[in-house]
């Protein structure tokens, strides 16, 4: 196998399974703990449910306003 063939295998396993992909996810949770914090404020687990629901739904809100704000969108 030569050096050319190894670099395109190594190029399409990193595609495939998503290799460097992990600092879009680390990234996304950090802002999501700036914004609301490390912990919620209920205790049963259907409200736990909705509280993280509410929150994911507000930071999508808020990122989509964001990234439109800077397209020069209006809101």
């Amino acid at each position: 196998m030569g050096t050319e063939e190894k670099r395109e295998n190594q190029t399409y396993w990193k595609t495939w399974i998503g290799y460097g992909q992990r600092w879009l996810a680390e990234s996304v949770f950090s802002a999501f703990k700036r914004l609301f914090g490390e912990h919620l404020m209920a205790l049963k687990w259907d409200n736990i449910v909705q509280e993280v629901r509410l929150k994911a739904a507000l930071y999508n809100k808020w990122r989509d306003e964001s990234i439109a704000r800077e397209a020069g969108g209006v809101t």
